[in-house]
């Protein structure tokens, strides 16, 4: 009952801070308070304390694809000498920083383990930017950030269908928002360079 009681708590916060601490919300921003009404009418928010091996896999996954994004885009906001890279960059690392944040709460109160560092692909894409001309930076961040996000709208569209726990595929439906803009953005910004 403690623990159901604070999983509550825990959400509502989030859901407050996220929808009145920024006068400039961001897509993903908005799209949580779009579903704050839902959240508050669920009785089952919260309600089983862990997730299925689907559920709890997809979590770990977005988790690893949301932090090399982090972690890229820092990398971006430092080292692009392009403008539009730099800002899509910062947009990037507000969104996914947000969304990261949020799926740490959420499997917290699943009983979820999520990665703690990036994979080893992750890595060398990191690796791989951290050393390329700044000349280059954006055309490889851009292919990267696509790379990523094809991957990441694919699997949340499965989820927002498939997965069983209702908090695991609200966080999905709500993500695919900012991870297509995010892809739109990437590719057209690409075809300019």
């Amino acid at each position: 009952m403690k623990k159901y009681f604070l999983g509550v708590l825990i959400l509502s916060g989030n859901i407050v801070f996220f929808a009145c601490n920024n006068q400039n919300k961001n897509s993903f921003e908005e799209s949580q308070v779009a579903d704050e009404n839902t959240l508050q009418g669920t009785d089952t928010l919260i309600g089983m304390n862990t997730v299925n091996e689907s559920d709890a896999k997809f979590m770990v996954e977005m988790a690893g694809l949301f932090m090399v994004d982090v972690e890229v885009g820092n990398l971006a906001t430092q080292r692009s000498i392009q403008n539009p890279v730099r800002n899509m960059s910062g947009q990037i690392l507000k969104d996914h920083t947000s969304a990261l944040d949020e799926l740490k709460i959420l499997a917290s109160l699943k009983n979820v383990t999520l990665p703690l560092s990036l994979n080893n692909q992750h890595q060398s894409w990191l690796e791989e930017l951290q050393n390329i001309p700044e000349t280059e930076f954006g055309k490889k961040y851009l292919s990267i950030i696509i790379d990523t996000h094809e991957e990441s709208v694919k699997k949340f569209e499965k989820a927002a269908n498939n997965l069983k726990s209702p908090e695991v595929k609200m966080f999905a439906s709500r993500s695919l928002v900012f991870l297509r803009n995010h892809l739109d953005s990437a590719r057209i910004l690409k075809e300019k360079m």
